[in-house]
C-alpha cells in the first residue's frame, strides 16, 4: 500500500492519519487508519475479526470493542452508513470487508515520502556547511615506511572526522563515502558526488623518527586554501599526540569556517592512554569494515586483547559488542540468544566506562533490536544520535528498528538521512530501504532497490530471497524461482525457519507477508524446513 491511495473518492494520507475529500479533511486516530489499511490491503475480501486484531493491536490483550470502536470512527470520518454500506461492510459472526474501489491518488496529491524525506534532509544540510574529510595521502617518504605512513593518516583523518561529526553546525560525510576518495582528490567530482562545501585532505611523511602531516581546508567551486597548518606527530601514534593534533585541526577548521568549538566533544576520544591497547583496537577496527566471517572472527580476537591491555577502553567494548551481534545476525558461528545478550553487555559496558561514546549507544541499539526490545533500542539509537547527528550507521540502525517495529514508512526517512551523510552507504541500506517498500506494497520500488543491492553484492542471499518474494507480488513466478535457486547455489544452508526465529519482527505477519509472496510465486516453503 503506498503513503497516499484513494478510497472511493476521499484520499487517504496514510503516513498523516488524515482523510480528505475536496476541500474536508478529518484526521483517524493512529489504530483505526491501521484497521482502514489492513482492509484495503484486501479489498473485497472478508478479513476476520482475529486477524484484524493480531495485526493492528500486535498481539496486546484488547477488548472486543476496540476494533468495533475503530471501525465506527472509520465509518463516520467516510460518512458511510452501516446498514447501506459504501465503505466497510460488516460480514456477521466474523469480520469486516472493504467494498469500496481502491486507487492511487492523483500525483499532486500524493508526492512520496521517500521525496519528501529528502528534500526535508537536503534542507538540513544546506543549512550548515557540509563538509568531507579526505583520507590523508603519504607523500614522498624520506627513510620511513609508505605503509605506516599510510595507516597513521587513515587513523588521524578518522578522528578528525569523528571529531567534527559531533560539533553543532556543520555536517560530515561519513567515512565509508569519504575514503572512496584515496588517491589524488578532484574536488568538483567531490562536491557533485557528496554535495560538500569544504574538502579536509593533506600529506603524511614518515621520516622515520615520526609523521610530518600537512592539513589543510580547501572550498570545493574554485579549489581554494581557506586554513593550512603542519603538524608533528610521534611514530607510536600515541592516542595523547593524536588528540592534540585532532583538537587543533578541529579548532581551526570550526574557526575558518565562524563556528564556535563544542568543549564536550574536542577530539575523538579513544578512551586509553595504553598504546598497545590502542594499536589492537585500530587493528580490529579495519578488520571488522571488511565485513567478512573470517575477519569478524578476527577483529573480535583483537578487540578482546585491546580490553586486556585496558579494562576500561570504552570503544573497544561497544566494537567488540557490534562485532558479537554481526556474528549472531549472519550466522557465522553457532552463537544464540545467550552470545548476543553478552553483546548487549558489552556495548553497555562501554557506556558506563564513557557516556559521550554514540558508537556505545550505537552497538546497544543493535543488539537490543535483535532481543525484540524495539521501544528500547529506539532510545538507545536517538541517544547515539543527540551525541553524533552526524553518524549514518545510527541512523540506519534508527530506520531498521522502524521496520521491524511493524512501521515501515517511519523507517524511509533515517534510511534518507543515513545515504545523505554516506552516499557511498553500505549496500545493506538499500535492503532495509526495499523491504519498508515491500511492507507499504510499493514492490515495483522493492523490486528495483533489491537488483541495485544485489548488483553490489551478488551473493546476497536475503535480498534474492525477498525479491523472489517481490516477483511473487508482482506475478512474475518464473523470474521468482530463478532467483530462488540461485538462493540455494549461494547458500545451500538458507532456512525460512532459521530466518523466522531470528529476525526481530514486532509483528509476525510482517514475515509472514515474505513467505506468502514465495508461496505466490510457486515456490513451496516449508516452515519448517532447516
Amino acid at each position: 500500500m503506498t503513503m497516499h491511495w484513494m478510497i472511493g473518492d476521499w484520499v487517504v494520507q496514510q503516513d498523516a492519519n488524515r482523510l480528505t475529500k475536496g476541500d474536508y479533511n478529518v484526521r483517524l486516530e493512529p489504530k483505526a487508519m491501521a484497521v482502514l489499511c489492513h482492509l484495503a490491503a484486501n479489498a473485497g475480501t472478508t478479513v476476520s475479526r482475529e486477524e484484524l486484531e493480531a495485526v493492528c493491536w500486535a498481539g496486546q490483550v484488547v477488548g472486543y470493542d476496540a476494533l468495533s470502536n475503530s471501525v465506527i470512527k472509520i465509518r463516520k470520518a467516510l460518512r458511510d452508513d452501516a446498514r447501506n454500506p459504501k465503505f466497510v461492510e460488516t460480514i456477521p459472526r466474523t469480520g469486516y470487508r472493504l467494498i469500496a474501489e481502491i486507487t492511487n491518488a492523483p500525483s499532486e496529491s500524493r508526492k512520496s515520502l521517500a521525496a519528501v524525506d529528502a528534500e526535508s534532509s537536503t534542507a538540513r544540510r544546506l543549512t550548515r556547511p557540509a563538509i568531507v574529510v579526505l583520507p590523508l595521502r603519504p607523500g614522498k617518504q624520506a627513510n620511513g615506511s609508505l605503509d605506516t605512513a599510510r595507516f597513521a593518516g587513515e587513523v588521524l583523518s578518522e578522528d578528525i572526522l569523528i571529531a567534527l561529526s559531533r560539533q553543532v553546525g556543520c555536517s560530515v560525510i561519513s567515512r565509508n563515502s569519504a575514503f572512496h576518495y584515496r588517491d589524488e582528490p578532484d574536488f568538483k567530482q567531490i562536491a557533485s558526488e557528496l554535495a560538500v562545501d569544504f574538502v579536509i585532505d593533506g600529506l603524511i611523511v614518515d621520516d622515520g623518527q615520526g609523521f610530518d602531516v600537512r592539513v589543510a581546508l580547501n572550498t570545493c567551486d574554485q579549489s581554494k586554501v581557506v586554513w593550512a597548518e603542519r603538524y608533528k606527530i610521534d611514530k607510536a601514534i600515541t592516542p595523547v599526540a593524536l588528540n592534540l593534533a585532532v583538537s587543533s585541526v578541529v579548532g581551526s577548521v570550526l574557526t575558518s569556517l565562524g563556528l564556535t568549538q563544542q568543549k564536550t566533544a574536542v577530539g575523538a576520544n579513544r578512551g586509553t592512554q595504553n598504546e598497545t591497547a590502542y594499536s589492537h583496537f585500530l587493528k580490529g577496527r579495519e578488520l571488522d569494515r571488511q565485513d567478512t566471517q573470517q575477519s569478524n572472527v578476527a577483529a573480535r580476537e583483537q578487540f578482546r586483547l585491546a580490553i586486556e591491555y585496558d579494562s576500561k577502553f570504552s570503544s573497544a567494548y561497544s566494537y567488540l559488542s557490534r562485532s558479537m551481534a554481526v556474528c549472531y545476525i549472519n550466522r557465522w558461528s553457532d552463537f544464540h540468544t545467550e552470545q548476543l545478550r553478552d553483546a548487549l553487555k558489552n556495548a553497555q559496558t562501554a557506556i558506563d566506562l564513557d557516556k559521550k561514546n554514540p558508537h556505545g549507544y550505537f552497538a546497544q541499539a543493535a543488539s537490543i533490536l535483535w532481543l525484540r526490545d524495539h521501544q528500547s533500542a529506539l532510545q538507545s539509537a536517538d541517544e547515539a544520535l543527540r551525541l553524533d547527528p552526524d553518524f549514518a550507521e545510527a541512523h540506519a540502525v534508527k530506520g531498521m528498528i522502524h521496520l521491524y517495529d511493524g512501521v515501515p514508512f517511519k523507517a524511509l526517512q533515517p534510511l534518507q538521512n543515513a545515504m545523505l551523510l554516506d552516499p557511498h552507504f553500505r549496500d545493506a541500506y538499500q535492503h532495509i530501504q526495499a523491504q519498508a517498500y515491500f511492507h507499504l506494497g510499493e514492490f515495483e520500488k522493492a523490486e528495483s532497490l533489491l537488483l541495485q543491492r544485489i548488483l553490489r553484492k551478488p551473493e546476497s542471499d536475503t535480498s534474492r530471497v525477498l525479491l523472489a518474494a517481490t516477483y511473487g507480488y508482482l506475478g512474475h513466478s518464473n523470474t521468482a524461482k530463478e532467483q530462488w535457486e540461485r538462493v540455494k547455489v549461494i547458500n545451500p544452508e538458507y532456512s525460512i525457519a532459521h530466518k523466522k526465529s531470528i529476525l526481530p519482527f514486532r509483528i509476525p505477519e510482517h514475515f509472514d507477508q515474505i513467505v506468502e509472496g514465495l508461496r505466490r510465486a510457486g515456490i513451496p516453503v516449508d516452515d519448517n524446513q532447516k
